[in-house]
């Protein structure tokens, strides 16, 4: 199962935790954000149900387009 924004292709970030002390660095841990993704279902033009997985940021736009 892809973890991918079906509107906007957002995907995980990767980045690094560094862990520091007086000295400087100590070491570094790698790690993962996942987008907040939810299944919709969304009725498309011609009347067709369709579920896709979209971030929570693209739906509060699409909810603001409805209203």
């Amino acid at each position: 199962m892809s973890r991918v924004c079906d509107v906007c292709g957002k995907t995980k970030m990767n980045g690094n935790k560094i862990k520091r002390d007086n000295q400087g660095i100590l070491g570094r841990n790698s790690y993962e954000r996942l987008p907040n993704l939810q299944v919709v279902t969304v009725t498309k033009e011609n009347g067709q149900k369709a579920r896709m997985k979209v971030c929570t940021g693209c739906l509060k736009k699409m909810k603001q387009v409805e209203a």
